[in-house]
């Protein structure tokens, strides 16, 4: 058994120290929690941002119904300031600066230097200049309908401007490019901060200009320009001081009989290219009085009606900027487009080829275009554009994609597909994580800057030559069961990363300078490594908790990251990487540490196919050898790994399930992971559960006639089935649940305006074949088709304005149930969807699951 009541034990994993809880023998020391206690705990605990030195940090503390508290912190210090904000912070990139906007729309600067705050008055939003010496403040005030505040932080003064758009710093000077709008004309200007002034580059009227961008040299910008139905892209070389335009006229003479469509510009960093949305100069009829669903359509009519309207009309087009040449990147024919524009080359399908697929990511015939002379070729027939399972290189030169259970690299320049893993012993196809016979890898999260293939089997992390002559693995995570991947996060400077459909264009990694690891055990270990190619891998921290959020400084010597398990709140560390120390800089609800909130105990049970499975056994708190106890058992997929998921304990929960609750309530809680077979979701988590349940059911204190089941959404599902399969539970909840396989393969979700028949053949149900083909599977792995056998009381709950799983899921069952007097309630929230997200209904369905549980699971206990 593995205790969990650590307080300030200083466990040495690997090269990190890190600070864990006391073990399970001091929990004689432990208070007894009570619910008057919910009150008074944070949500959450959010690591934001760090100073590119590392030396300052900035995290918020969330909590259920009151506003959030920004914390900053000295890193290596004590100093440490709160305040309320609105939202709004960061940085400066040269580390003396750190702002941030209130409530109140006040901008606070502090230097950090000395902690003396400057405030600015009626402040919406801001950014910093490169050097971080200057600010841009966008101003909201009554009399005019915005103002724009450059502020000079070394100089403590600033100029304001009237009637201000958008405005966007140069990436690498203290240059401000803006737009200035009255009521019939408008300017496009240069700013210069350090100055103090502005260079007018083109004046318009009755028109509306916005979306600057800067290319990531800074030696040029583009913007749009719209009129009603009329759009002109523009491009300013700084350097030259020439402005260019592109509008309709232009397009027309190029025989494009389209207009610029104003979904937004793209620029290459040399600022040689522009990217671009062209619209089909016919519209799509609307006609809200009737909808035509016809059969021969490749999708259903509210599909295939956003496609039309929202995407197929658009497409991709490049403006050569120093040559005037425009070309088609995108077209009739192969409507569909994933680019960078650094790339010089885009790839283009048509989605509807092969459709209609029934399947989540459908499969098409990939071309490559060349970005300059507009020829295309064929990467690969039929191929899935499921994210990460086709890449660009960051070069252009070779689009890496999985098939056949393989990866395989196209040579743009040579046409020649290679199989570089057919030669390798381990696996990249990840057949356990399939929820069908799906073709899915374990991943490639990208590429190294020289062009090599990152790839993922189970475990580790290999770099693949584009020949597949030469390869390495640069991890060794597989003798231990560790599983290493790159870490990625928004909030580390990744724009680059996260733009231009990401998991599709060749993000490269610069492994000189070295990438964060995310390190995973089996045992539900976690931390990080890092690695460089000259150096290799070194672990940084790995310990028996969630170790997440990792932000690493710009000079590669700090990192921060927080820690936290089911009963431990969350805790902010930071790691000096020179000389290996950590410390804690933050622990949320310290006063909570003070309570029992149970131990934990990892269970190991026979899987169907002879496997063993596992999950996860949670004490009550205040457990008592000799005593029997209820249980709930607690189902979806892989549920064992919430045991590393935190929630404090309230009544605030959008599916009515808090772990905490009911251990601090005298109850164990189970949680099993879940094998599956093919056409039999319902049987394949019945067996699980049940052998699950027998292995646990060795520990006495459990008592077996004393044990709840519930689940949500999909895991809604599984309990509605398993609840009509077996009798070993005494109650169970079932949200939001698909209670008829049959009635919902035929249904509509309207929140993704898609059929629900892929979700059923070929995703999480595991059908693989239409219901038409295994109408006798459809019906035995379908509650509502066995609700006959149903002898457990069964509280069903869902959202009345849930459109994912359709909430008349739950109608079926509960009329069957009441219709054969079966043991049931159902409970429906107003304006609630697929998760309740009302804090008084989070309260008011959280007090009925207990209850009911209570009822069934606890009555006539002494």
């Amino acid at each position: 058994m593995r205790g969990l009541y650590f307080q300030m034990l200083l466990i040495v994993t690997g090269c990190c120290i890190i600070q864990q809880p006391v073990l399970a023998q001091d929990k004689t020391l432990k208070k007894r929690y009570t619910r008057e206690l919910d009150s008074l705990w944070s949500k959450n605990v959010y690591i934001n941002a760090l100073s590119n030195d590392g030396q300052w940090i900035a995290f918020e503390e969330a909590y259920h119904n009151k506003q959030s508290t920004l914390y900053l912190r000295n890193t290596r210090g004590t100093t440490s300031l709160k305040f309320a904000t609105s939202g709004i912070f960061n940085f400066s990139n040269n580390n003396k600066w750190f702002a941030y906007t209130t409530p109140d729309n006040k901008l606070k600067v502090i230097d950090l230097s000395n902690l003396h705050e400057e405030v600015y008055n009626d402040i919406q939003s801001f950014s910093f200049s490169y050097t971080g010496n200057f600010i841009a403040a966008n101003a909201v005030k009554p009399d005019i309908s915005a103002s724009l505040l450059v502020i000079d932080l070394v100089h403590n003064n600033s100029r304001s401007f009237s009637n201000a758009g958008d405005c966007v710093w140069h990436p690498n000077a203290d240059l401000l490019a803006a737009q200035f709008m009255s009521e019939k004309s408008g300017e496009s200007v240069l700013i210069d901060a350090v100055k103090l002034q502005y260079h007018v580059i083109y004046k318009y009227q009755n028109s509306v200009c916005f979306d600057l961008k800067w290319t990531g040299s800074g030696n040029a910008l583009t913007f749009l320009e719209t009129a009603g139905h009329q759009h002109k892209i523009h491009f300013y070389d700084v350097v030259k001081k020439e402005h260019k335009m592109l509008d309709n006229d232009v397009l027309n003479k190029h025989f494009l009989n389209a207009v610029i469509s104003n979904r937004g510009l793209s620029i290459s960093d040399d600022g040689n290219n522009v990217f671009f949305y062209r619209k089909s100069s016919r519209e799509v009829p609307d006609i809200e009085a009737m909808e035509a669903w016809d059969t021969d359509e490749p999708w259903i009519y509210p599909q295939m009606k956003d496609y039309k309207k929202n995407e197929l009309p658009f497409l991709l087009t490049a403006w050569d900027v120093r040559s005037d040449r425009i070309l088609e990147i995108a077209d009739k024919e192969t409507p569909s487009a994933l680019f960078n524009p650094n790339h010089p080359y885009s790839l283009v399908f048509n989605k509807l080829v092969y459709e209609p697929q029934y399947r989540q990511f459908l499969e098409a015939d990939i071309y490559s275009i060349n970005n300059k002379s507009g020829k295309k070729q064929l990467v690969i027939k039929k191929q899935s554009i499921q994210p990460e399972l086709i890449a660009l290189s960051p070069k252009g030169n070779y689009v890496a994609y999985f098939n056949d259970s393989n990866w395989w690299i196209f040579n743009v320049k040579t046409r020649e597909s290679e199989n570089v893993t057919s030669k390798l012993k381990e696996a990249f196809r990840d057949v356990k994580g399939s929820w069908t016979n799906e073709n899915i890898p374990f991943g490639s999260p990208g590429w190294s800057e020289d062009e090599n293939l990152i790839l993922y089997d189970q475990y580790d992390i290999w770099l693949m030559d584009p020949t597949g002559m030469k390869y390495q693995k640069i991890t060794s995570g597989r003798a231990k069961k560790i599983k290493f991947r790159i870490n990625r996060d928004s909030r580390r400077n990744d724009a680059k990363y996260l733009s231009h459909f990401s998991k599709n264009t060749g993000i490269s990694f610069d492994l000189d300078k070295g990438i964060l690891l995310d390190m995973t055990g089996e045992d539900f270990s976690s931390g990080f490594a890092f690695f460089k190619k000259k150096t290799g891998v070194k672990e940084l921290c790995f310990a028996p908790i969630k170790v997440d959020e990792p932000l690493i400084s710009l000079n590669k010597n700090i990192l921060a990251f927080k820690t936290y398990r089911y009963n431990l709140p969350p805790s902010i560390h930071v790691l000096e990487l020179n000389n290996k120390l950590s410390k804690i800089l933050y622990q949320s609800n310290t006063a909570l540490l003070d309570y029992d909130l149970g131990q934990d105990q990892v269970v190991h049970y026979p899987g169907q196919d002879g496997d063993m499975q596992k999950g996860v056994l949670i004490y009550p708190a205040n457990f008592q050898a000799g005593r029997k106890y209820p249980m709930i058992v607690y189902i979806y997929e892989q549920t064992a790994e919430f045991v590393n998921s935190y929630n404090s304990p309230t009544q605030y929960s959008y599916t009515g399930f808090n772990i905490l609750n009911f251990v601090t309530k005298d109850y164990f809680v189970l949680l099993p992971d879940i094998i599956y077979r093919q056409q039999n979701p319902g049987y394949s988590a019945l067996q699980s559960v049940r052998a699950a349940v027998s292995e646990v059911l060795k520990n006495k204190s459990v008592d077996k006639n004393r044990i709840g089941l519930i689940g949500h959404s999909f895991g809604g599902y599984e309990t509605a089935y398993i609840a009509t399969q077996s009798n070993i539970f005494a109650a169970a909840v079932a949200g939001a649940p698909v209670t008829d396989l049959v009635s919902w393969y035929h249904d509509v979700a309207w929140d993704w305006k898609r059929d629900q028949m892929w979700r059923i053949e070929s995703q999480q149900y595991r059908m693989g074949a239409s219901f038409y083909d295994l109408k006798e599977q459809y019906n035995k792995n379908s509650p509502l088709y066995n609700v006959q056998q149903l002898n457990t009381p069964l509280l069903l709950w869902a959202g009345k304005e849930d459109y994912n799983v359709n909430w008349s899921q739950s109608i079926y069952m509960h009329m069957a149930m009441k219709r054969l007097h079966k043991k049931g309630k159902l409970l429906l929230f107003k304006n609630e969807g697929h998760n309740i997200m009302n804090l008084d209904n989070q309260e008011l369905l959280s007090k009925e699951i207990e209850e009911w549980f209570d009822t069934f699971c606890k009555k006539g206990m002494e």
